[in-house]
């Protein structure tokens, strides 16, 4: 591989030369055999077979460079004080390893907590690997802060259920056992049920009972969860995120129209809700301009971001282009802007229902390597052996006049290594091309759900 161009135009130029001199008396010279050091061509077989190999090592170098650099993921590595930045330093370095062509959803929190309770349980490299994906610095910490998540949506009008549960094979229970510390820990401060289950001899069944709890933990939002659990599960840890919540200032039904929704793959015609004359937070910095919609008594919020450019289509990529850190800095310029008057809010109506695809890919790039790698993991806090054989999530999200509802579920499931602006403005914020958003705990900051609308 030549990374000089002037160097290579050099050497073809020296090539068709000296073919050409040398031609009427029946010579052939090859390229890679021409050195613009030297006038002749003396070197010895066996310095030249040397070079070579060494000049074809350097190139497969350079191309396993590559393709590393390829797989490598931006991201910020931080061991978090608190449980919101943790998530929220996870959630944007998840969000730069996604597509921003296609529609995304998903819940962070439901993410990070499935995988925190699996980091309970791990020891060495293993930890500080999973510790440094999840930001999270003080294991007991993070647990401490759990419970408090979900306090304070008790009202009919909004609410937020977060729940936990570990699913122990009941071979795997007989022969191995669960470490009862780790067990105990996750039953005190992260409220996980514990269920035996017969994966091994009844793999259906244990499917099917745990579509039903996802079923009964999201309010029938997700229904028909498919587990990827097998007969050879021991271990399954499931989170389930539930959140509804009506809007502080709703829309009228009367006012949804038909609208085009601008994309770059063309014009689609969406049901477009609309509002006049109502106060909303609002900022805009460095390009972009987002807007905070409030659900009932301002516990949870709606922060949407679009560029600044109204002719500009690209929002899920430009914003992707920023760091983690400017991100936050641009939503909480939101979350501390004053409230001024929007003359228009033009937001779509919308359902998405999204099962991450690649996502043990995604948490391997992040840094999450040995979890996975049945001779390198290291959950001995669980059980010796153990080692993250699949992981699922799937988030659902609908969005209407009356306000949202939104619900996720994570499955991490474990094998033995062996088999078994300003006031006076008055502003439009017209949604009717691509935007992000992310639903907000406002007290804590906590990003409860992530996503991009490229088609409505």
């Amino acid at each position: 591989m030549n990374k000089n161009p002037l160097k290579k135009i050099f050497l073809l130029s020296a090539a068709l030369c000296l073919s050409l001199f040398l031609f009427g008396c029946g010579a052939a010279t090859t390229l890679k055999e021409i050195s613009p050091e030297r006038e002749k061509i003396t070197e010895e077989p066996e310095a030249s077979e040397k070079k070579e190999s060494e000049k074809e090592a350097s190139e497969k170098e350079d191309d396993s460079a590559d393709k590393k650099k390829e797989t490598e993921v931006e991201k910020t590595t931080v061991r978090a004080a608190t449980l919101a930045e943790a998530v929220n330093t996870f959630n944007w370095n998840y969000y730069n390893t996604q597509d921003t062509d296609s529609n995304l959803f998903y819940s962070p929190i439901s993410l990070e907590s499935a995988l925190a309770m699996a980091l309970k349980g791990a020891k060495n490299d293993t930890y500080e690997e999973l510790a440094d994906v999840l930001c999270i610095g003080d294991m007991n910490t993070f647990m401490d802060s759990y419970s408090s998540l979900s306090s304070g949506y008790g009202d009919e009008k909004i609410k937020l259920t977060v729940a936990n549960s570990l699913w122990i094979d009941k071979t795997f229970d007989k022969e191995y056992g669960v470490d009862p510390d780790f067990v105990s820990e996750l039953e005190k401060k992260m409220d996980a049920e514990v269920i035996l289950e017969d994966f091994k001899n009844n793999s259906e069944k244990a499917a099917s009972d745990i579509t039903d709890w996802v079923k009964k933990k999201t309010e029938n939002l997700i229904p028909d969860y498919q587990s990827v659990a097998s007969a050879d599960t021991a271990l399954d840890i499931i989170n389930a995120i539930y959140f509804f919540g009506e809007w502080r200032n709703k829309f009228s039904a009367d006012n949804t129209s038909s609208q085009d929704f601008r994309r770059p793959g063309g014009t689609v015609t969406v049901d477009m809700m609309n509002m006049n004359d109502e106060y909303f937070r609002y900022f805009k910095d460095g390009g972009f301009k987002g807007i905070e919609l409030p659900y009932y008594d301002d516990k949870a919020v709606m922060d949407i971001i679009l560029t600044d450019d109204d002719n500009d289509l690209s929002a899920p990529e430009a914003f992707k282009s920023l760091s983690a850190k400017e991100r936050e800095d641009f939503i909480s310029g939101i979350s501390s802007a004053e409230e001024v008057k929007i003359s228009m809010l033009m937001l779509p109506k919308f359902t998405m229902d999204i099962t991450a695809e690649g996502l043990k890919e995604s948490l391997i790039n992040l840094g999450a390597a040995s979890a996975f790698d049945k001779n390198k993991a290291d959950f001995s806090g669980i059980c010796e052996k153990l080692f993250i054989s699949d992981i699922s999530h799937r988030a659902k999200i609908e969005v209407d006049e009356e306000g949202s509802r939104a619900a996720a579920v994570t499955e991490v499931v474990m094998e033995l290594a062996s088999a078994i602006a300003e006031p006076e403005e008055i502003i439009d914020f017209v949604c009717d091309r691509p935007f992000v958003f992310v639903i907000r705990d406002r007290e804590s900051g906590t990003i409860l759900f992530t996503g991009i609308v490229n088609e409505p």
